[in-house]
């Protein structure tokens, strides 16, 4: 074991590896327990009796609308380059 750690080109290789491989797993990890964490806030306001859109609500309170989202409800986006030039409502 010592003899593969004092090489530095093999402890890069293996950090090449390792680096991304940890970060893949701590995103998916992050997101399991944020699901979890979701789904047990929902669980929680059912059980108090608030309805589907209040829970809707309180769910996206905190999320802002992407740029599609915007686009596709036919907004348009005072950030795109693209409607900048349009007048408003065409």
């Amino acid at each position: 074991m010592e003899r593969i750690f004092s090489s530095p080109q093999t402890v890069a290789v293996i950090m090449i590896f390792a680096i991304p491989i940890v970060a893949i797993i701590a995103y998916y990890v992050h997101e399991v327990l944020k699901t979890r964490s979701n789904n047990e806030l929902k669980q929680s306001m059912l059980e108090r009796g608030m309805s589907a859109q209040d829970i809707e609500t309180v769910i996206n309170a905190g999320t802002k609308p992407s740029k599609k989202h915007h686009r596709r409800a036919g907004r348009d986006d005072p950030g795109d380059p693209s409607t900048a030039s349009r007048p408003h409502g065409s």
